[in-house]
This record gives structure tokens, sequence and C-alpha cells, in this order.
């Protein structure tokens, strides 16, 4: 599940409360994930490799705003 599909659920009243739970644990491993991609430089490349590409940073902060706004419901 994403995080938009948590959001709409969770607005529909459509999880119970383990659910939710659950699927925020597995939102914030997501993050993990994501973080491991980080350069040295601060952006986010391929595979974790050393150069980053501006496309994937945009992906990347995309992917958080949802994921904050998904973590705090």
């Amino acid at each position: 599940m994403n995080s938009i599909a948590l959001q709409w659920l969770t607005a529909e009243d459509e999880l119970t409360r383990s659910q939710r739970a659950q699927t925020r644990l597995y939102l914030l491993e997501g993050v993990e994930k994501l973080k491991q991609y980080r350069t040295k430089d601060g952006g986010y490349g391929w595979f974790g490799g050393r150069k980053s590409y501006p496309t994937l940073v945009g992906y990347a902060l995309l992917a958080m705003k949802e994921l904050s706004r998904a973590t705090t419901l």
C-alpha cells in the first residue's frame, strides 16, 4: 500500500487501527530504504551510486513529502 492509498483509506475510515499502524511501519521502512540511495553531495543517485541526478532528487523529495503526510495521519 502506498502513502496516497493510506491517506484515502484513512479518510474513508476503511482501516483498523492495527492496519494503519502496520502500514505506517512499512512506509517508514521505505524511508529508510530511500536514505540508502543518498549520495555524499546530499542528492540521490541510481542504486546508491556516487553521482546524484536532479530528477531522482525531485522524486525523492516528492516521495518524502507524501510519506510525511501519510505517517502523521
